[in-house]
């Protein structure tokens, strides 16, 4: 009897709910240090994927890999890119950013275009517009477009 009243006891004294809170907490930030680097592997996934099939997006042939970026340079948003549309290609768009590089985006039946508050078709845009793109990576380093604007006025580049 003496145990079983130890053992109740022990889970009403303040010190084990302090113990409850600090494992909460602890397990809080390992989530949240642990969601910065799936961030961070994802970013790298797509620039790697990006850099291996250079070729393939741009050439539409195997080849050896580019001179990369320079060192000193942050990862490519995976999510997002705004440039000069530079070939349309099926269902693909060959896109220059302002630093000079080309980044493909897919379209598919579900991608919205817009220029102000006006619906567009993909079939409206054309070689030498500026777009801003919003999607999400995949494994071949293009950017499957889910949003495009036309934006109207002047450019930010």
């Amino acid at each position: 009897m003496k145990f079983k009243d130890t053992f109740k006891n022990f889970f009403q004294i303040e010190h084990f709910k302090k113990l409850v809170i600090a494992a909460g907490i602890f397990l809080a930030v390992i989530f949240i240090f642990l969601a910065g680097i799936f961030v961070g592997v994802e970013k790298a996934r797509f620039s790697y994927g990006w850099g291996e099939h250079y070729y393939e997006n741009f050439v539409d042939r195997r080849g050896p890999p580019p001179p990369f970026t320079n060192p000193d340079r942050d990862y490519m948003n995976a999510h997002g890119v705004f440039g000069e549309i530079i070939k349309i290609e099926g269902n693909n768009i060959i896109l220059k950013n302002p630093d000079d590089t080309e980044v493909t985006i897919t379209t598919d039946s579900q991608t919205v275009v817009k220029s102000r508050n006006q619906d567009l078709k993909l079939s409206d845009i054309k070689a030498g517009d500026k777009i801003v793109v919003i999607g999400s990576p995949n494994d071949q380093g293009q950017i499957q477009a889910k949003f495009i604007r036309m934006p109207s006025g002047m450019f930010p580049y």
